[in-house]
């Protein structure tokens, strides 16, 4: 029965254990949210590349009624001002400002998305400021600012891709299903919160200690950063889901995926250099920022290496033919349906594997055109019954 028992849990959080359970569970939270995310631009994305859609002249011509028209043209312009707003809501929840003089004062907090983001690397950056980071806790800082650099760069650069190829690919001719786009990202919103629910539940913490251990203490200077950098995230999503969804339906090919990694540097590059433009030098705590920003930045060039080689077919164009065809890369006016289906993640993989060990295709094995495809004249429209 001592695992049942209270004096169990009291003795595993003095010894240390709710921060070991607490680190385990941060990977668990954030490699969820980033194998959801991959699998959506595999789902939606790849497999639909470069299958029929609605373009823009589609609706100018298509056998529909006007006010439908309106709605689906609104749902791709409009959209994206809605999801900036729903990410960058603000709630007033109360945040601790602490000033040079020692004077605490609380004030509502901004607990928007991507505030809380760069509340993270700010805590981050105060824990490199310690004496403990730099002895005993040191290697704790460098894994923790592995997990932040994903969850601030990486995953909400996969936000920008995924949030336009849901409403294209998942509810173009059902506008009344477009509802659930915004419980996909209520999950991925709202798991990090209901995971650190669940973390104090597991550890019996008293809402006393809750409070305590939640709480973010911040300066003025905090504050300011946290707004500034809160405007560049979300006009980088709501240029980046413009530019997509304009671009897709203009003309949708397979080097579109390149914009995923295009979004990963861009965010990298100015969250890590936003600080030091913001503050100088002090920005940077002597010997444990360092390694802090360079594990960071090491993170970023693992994770893109890794992404452009497991997605190395869809990214160059006739690496993996004829099993990924060139032509998907350079599609025709009317392309027909992806011959790349199912579990295109691992396959494609080993076909890329099977090609690097016998050596790449030859230019005439590329499949330029499809075979025997013949050319659709006529609008766009999904298939009847279909969902798009």
């Amino acid at each position: 029965s001592w695992p049942c028992t209270q004096l169990c849990w009291l003795s595993a959080c003095a010894c240390g254990a709710s921060q070991q359970l607490a680190a385990i569970w941060s990977i668990l939270t954030i490699a969820f949210e980033l194998i959801l995310l991959d699998a959506l631009v595999s789902q939606m994305f790849i497999q639909n590349c470069p299958n029929r859609i609605t373009e823009w002249e589609d609706y100018l011509i298509a056998p529909m009624p006007i006010a439908q028209r309106v709605a689906a043209i609104a749902t791709y312009t409009v959209f994206p001002l809605l999801v900036v707003g729903y990410l960058a809501g603000t709630s007033a929840n109360k945040l601790v400002l602490t000033f040079a003089d020692g004077v605490e004062k609380e004030t509502n907090a901004d607990r928007s998305v991507y505030a809380i983001l760069y509340q993270a690397r700010i805590v981050l950056r105060s824990l490199a400021a310690r004496r403990e980071s730099g002895t005993y806790a040191y290697c704790s800082t460098i894994f923790y600012a592995i997990v932040i650099e994903i969850h601030t760069v990486v995953i909400p650069a996969y936000l920008i891709f995924v949030a336009p190829a849901i409403v294209m690919f998942a509810y173009d001719a059902t506008l009344h299903h477009i509802a659930k786009f915004y419980i996909v990202f209520t999950i991925i919103q709202d798991f990090n919160s209901n995971g650190l629910y669940f973390l104090t539940f597991a550890l019996c913490l008293s809402p006393e200690t809750i409070a305590e251990s939640t709480r973010f203490v911040a300066g003025k200077r905090a504050l300011e950063q946290t707004r500034s950098v809160k405007y560049f995230y979300t006009w980088v999503l709501l240029c980046g889901m413009w530019a997509i969804v304009f671009l897709l339906k203009l003309y949708y090919t397979m080097l579109f995926l390149w914009l995923l990694p295009i979004f990963i540097v861009i965010y990298g590059v100015v969250i890590h250099a936003f600080p030091y433009c913001f503050s100088g030098i002090t920005a940077c705590p002597p010997h444990t920022g360092p390694a802090v920003e360079f594990a960071g930045i090491l993170t970023l060039a693992v994770f893109l290496a890794w992404f452009c080689f497991a997605r190395a077919c869809f990214l160059f164009p006739c690496l993996c033919a004829p099993e990924v065809p060139g032509w998907l890369f350079f599609p025709p006016n009317e392309p027909p349906d992806s011959p790349v289906q199912g579990d295109v993640d691992s396959k494609a993989f080993l076909v890329l594997l099977h090609h690097l060990r016998q050596g790449l295709p030859v230019p005439e094995d590329c499949v330029w055109e499809p075979p025997g495809w013949t050319p659709i004249t006529g609008a766009r429209l999904p298939p009847e019954g279909s969902k798009g």
